[in-house]
């Protein structure tokens, strides 16, 4: 069969599934597709993979327009800037940057979009925030961001850099090496997690996606969502439709069907608005 018309089996059979359940799980690498309702028990099946990474490094942040024509010269410094492992745009375009400072020191750094930095010279900083690695921003103009440190949490920033979840950030439910991070149509983070528990006397890693509200309350369970155990999430987004997207670290990518508030409907009315992370 060609890849187009497996394709368009594969969209056929998720949608036949979500009018049956409320909640399915997908994972697939590409081709290969396992669904059920609940705790999912399907391992993914093999199938041409998908190959990627993101790297850090000690440089400067560049810009340029949508042609490709380079703004930022030699590129943006200072603001708190070191080795850097993701960013993200706010609502006012500004763009906030998580970066590791040093071994288990990490900050966030803020820019204009002419990039002149906000943040100060060392950026924002808290103490067990030892090691930031992914960012997003939600429509109320808050930063979110992702410590994968000597403990898993989650932190929040106010548009001006004060720390709004305590000096130890969001934690529990599962939360443990969180990677990615999204934010969907109710304003409520969607974390990676890869944890470590004994299970008849040995170790296994338990990969979930761990849902928050913007007080730091967990909403997904002591454990979070159970994804297969398919290497552990290193990435995750949330489309227009509410559907929750992990990226996994052998190549699989798994989709919570319906799992997350929509982001926008129509998603032209919310680019049109600003109103992307806000509930239609």
């Amino acid at each position: 069969m060609a890849l187009e018309a497996q394709v368009t089996l594969l969209r056929s059979i998720k949608s036949a599934l979500a009018q049956s359940f409320n909640f399915c799980l997908f994972s697939f690498s590409l081709l290969a597709l396992g669904c059920n309702a609940g705790s999912p028990s399907n391992a993914p099946m093999t199938g041409p993979q998908l190959r990627g990474s993101v790297h850090g490094g000690q440089q400067p942040v560049s810009g340029a327009t949508n042609n490709g024509n380079l703004l930022s010269g030699s590129g943006y410094t200072g603001g708190g800037v070191s080795e850097v492992r993701n960013l993200s745009i706010d609502p006012s375009e500004n763009v906030w940057l998580a970066s590791s400072t040093g071994n288990f020191t990490s900050s966030v750094a803020k820019f204009t979009n002419a990039g002149a930095p906000l943040s100060g010279t060392t950026g924002y900083t808290v103490t067990a925030l030892t090691g930031a690695w992914s960012i997003a921003n939600d429509n109320a103009g808050i930063t979110w961001v992702t410590n994968n440190g000597s403990t898993g949490s989650v932190y929040r920033f106010a548009n001006d850099g004060t720390n709004l979840s305590g000096p130890s950030g969001y934690t529990g439910g599962g939360l443990a090496n969180p990677l990615g991070i999204a934010i969907d149509g109710a304003g409520n983070a969607w974390v990676t997690s890869d944890q470590s528990t004994v299970i008849n006397g040995g170790l296994v890693f338990v990969s979930a996606m761990i849902e928050l509200n913007n007080a730091g309350t967990i909403l997904s369970g002591a454990t979070g969502f159970i994804v297969p155990a398919a290497g552990y999430p290193v990435g995750t987004a949330i489309d227009g439709s509410g559907n929750v997207w992990a990226v996994m670290s052998n190549n699989y990518v798994v989709e919570l069907v319906g799992a997350a508030t929509p982001v926008v409907t129509p998603l032209s009315v919310g680019v049109k608005n600003n109103t992307l992370g806000t509930r239609p």
